[in-house]
């Protein structure tokens, strides 16, 4: 015998911007924060490093998933602490970077909460008035 069980395994997150520029920047600041919660961090002692992601793609939603697992990969595999992020630059040759400030690797930083994967389930840039995006993350 077998029967399904409700399981709360996804968080959505709906993100709106002026620029395809500040959509990125707002997305890894959600991922960010959703890792992070509101905790403050056991590590900040002022020490930070810029660290740089980027990520590259067939479009703009392959990039978004891309830029956003290099910054879960930064954050749980590499250790770093994700503080802030300074800038996102998309480049002529289709490659997307955004600048981080973080806590070095290492610093026994803590999370709160454990994103496993930035998935393309309803994953769909768009633009009317602004630019618009729904991310889900599985957890």
């Amino acid at each position: 015998m077998h029967r399904a069980v409700p399981h709360q395994a996804d968080i959505a997150i709906e993100i709106e911007a002026d620029s395809l520029e500040d959509l990125f920047r707002e997305s890894l600041i959600a991922l960010i924060e959703l890792s992070r919660g509101d905790a403050p961090s056991s590590v900040d002692n002022g020490v930070q490093e810029a660290v740089v992601i980027e990520s590259e793609g067939f479009d703009d939603e392959e990039r978004l998933v891309g830029l956003l697992g290099e910054l879960l990969f930064a954050t749980q595999t590499l250790g770093w602490g994700a503080r802030e992020v300074t800038s996102v630059e998309f480049h002529p040759d289709g490659r997307v970077s955004a600048k981080l400030n973080c806590v070095p690797a290492g610093g026994g930083e803590k999370l709160h909460r454990e994103i496993k994967a930035v998935t393309y389930q309803d994953l769909k840039i768009t633009f009317l008035d602004k630019w618009r995006v729904k991310i889900v993350f599985d957890v």
